[in-house]
């Protein structure tokens, strides 16, 4: 439903395409522009999550606000910090993680910390955020434009909308302040961050003990964010490590069962959606369950 309600939306929005443009245009540069409703959905993985989308003029600002900030922040954010930036991702963030792990696994222990912020995406401040936001961006124009996007969702000034491409920035720039005190401040060699989930690569299992327990301090104190115990954890390899979704013991890798499951329930919908009398002929053909059917249509489509 969601999909079909934003195709419906695109096409609106581009059959009026150079009125709707020009009524932006005019927007923006007068200071009338106001942010619109969201609308709202649930993904189911694995776990319950809220997305919300923007009407379709609203992400064309968001875009043009990304890209603005891509230019201001890009080339100060912290370089092994790998979400919604371009040539970064989680495929690279996983292979900093690999490398650095496969350079210190032989001489030494090799001990592996990793943070996860609780509910982080609802709990950035609005405040803080504009801010920090005003250190760096000097254009009031824009910073107005941010304002009001920061100012369209949340409780109690507290909150960014999973779905909005900006959101992924404004939380970029929220947490670019944890990755400088993590370098800057407790000169932390080998530290990632994708997103809110940050990792500890090193060889002296006190030191990364201290180093979480000061990012825990510092998110709560300047950030108002909360890490709590049951998101903090430490392993020692060769005890098995999840590193974003793969697991290592440092001698080989494989991933995590339930991604695993879930990449197989979503071939599972699409095969059964593009053809589902393919499925049918393949289970009666072969004599396989609906499980399997899915991985022979695959190789038939």
């Amino acid at each position: 439903m969601a999909g079909k309600w934003q195709q419906a939306a695109v096409k609106t929005f581009w059959l009026n395409l150079e009125q709707e443009l020009e009524s932006l245009y005019h927007d923006l540069n007068k200071g009338n522009y106001f942010h619109g409703p969201y609308h709202h959905f649930i993904v189911s993985d694995t776990k319950q999550r809220d997305v919300y989308v923007a009407t379709v003029r609203d992400k064309v600002v968001h875009r043009i606000v990304a890209e603005y900030l891509a230019g201001k922040y890009g080339p100060h954010f912290y370089r092994h910090s790998y979400a919604a930036q371009r040539g970064k991702g989680i495929t690279a963030a996983r292979a900093y993680a690999f490398r650095t792990i496969d350079r210190l696994y032989g001489h030494s222990q090799v001990w592996i910390g990793k943070l996860d912020v609780q509910k982080y995406f609802s709990n950035v401040n609005h405040e803080i955020l504009m801010k920090l936001l005003s250190r760096r961006v000097n254009n009031r124009k824009i910073l107005d434009v941010c304002h009001k996007i920061i100012g369209s969702f949340g409780q109690d000034g507290r909150g960014l909308p999973l779905g909005n491409l900006t959101s992924q920035w404004f939380a970029n720039v929220y947490l670019h302040e944890l990755d400088r005190y993590a370098k800057h401040v407790l000169k932390i060699p080998y530290y990632l961050r994708y997103n809110d989930d940050m990792i500890m690569i090193g060889i002296d299992r006190q030191k990364i003990m201290h180093w979480s327990k000061n990012l825990r301090q510092f998110a709560h104190e300047n950030l108002r964010l909360a890490i709590p115990p049951h998101k903090i954890a430490l392993v020692g390899l060769p005890e098995p490590a999840d590193i974003l979704g793969i697991v290592t013991n440092g001698h080989c890798v494989w991933t995590r069962r339930t991604t695993v499951k879930r990449a197989e329930a979503r071939m599972d919908m699409k095969y059964r959606a593009l053809a589902p009398e393919l499925l049918d002929a393949a289970s009666s053909y072969y004599g396989c369950g609906i499980d399997q059917t899915s991985s022979i249509a695959y190789l038939i489509i």
